[in-house]
């Protein structure tokens, strides 16, 4: 629904209220119409008594309404989800699910044996020459460790591919 807001003028500056007409009880209710154009028609005929600078058509969805009243809409969260899988490896929270963009995710990995070197398939893409900047490795043993996702921007699969276990002499 479309509204009309007419300026009052009063002591304080961007004051406005609702424009009232009576409807078919002879009840005084705002103004409101579905469409723009009809609103500014009826905003044409209020500028004979008002100036145009002292109208205003809105939107009466409450989005819209905040922003005229100067309050910013809480923007929703974007949310992305990492998965997080690979063969000889038991990963915690496979899926994690629910994180909010440029925020950190740590997965914490367990390998079968211990680890020498692995590297990480990314989306497809293998990743050879070392680990992406915005993921680190923090070993907690050679068999135990924690991947930290750091800024994520976008959803992702991830594959841990062990290069080279340690062999015990």
């Amino acid at each position: 629904m479309y509204k009309i807001m007419t300026k009052l003028h009063t002591t304080r500056d961007n004051v406005f209220a609702f424009h009232m007409v009576y409807n078919d009880n002879d009840e005084l209710v705002e103004y409101a119409v579905d469409t723009p154009e009809e609103a500014a028609d009826e905003a044409l005929k209020l500028l004979g008594r008002v100036g145009y600078e002292d109208l205003r058509i809105v939107n009466d969805d409450p989005y819209y309404l905040e922003l005229v009243y100067g309050i910013k809409p809480i923007p929703e969260p974007k949310l992305y989800t990492l998965i997080v899988k690979g063969e000889g490896v038991e990963v915690t929270e496979e899926c994690t699910k629910d994180i909010e963009e440029n925020s950190t995710a740590t997965v914490k990995v367990s390998f079968n044996a211990p680890v020498f070197t692995f590297h990480l398939m990314i989306d497809g893409v293998e990743h050879k020459d070392g680990l992406p900047k915005w993921i680190t490795y923090d070993g907690i043993n050679e068999s135990q460790g924690e991947l930290i996702f750091s800024g994520i921007t976008s959803d992702h699969e991830i594959i841990i591919i062990v290069d080279e276990y340690i062999i015990s002499a």
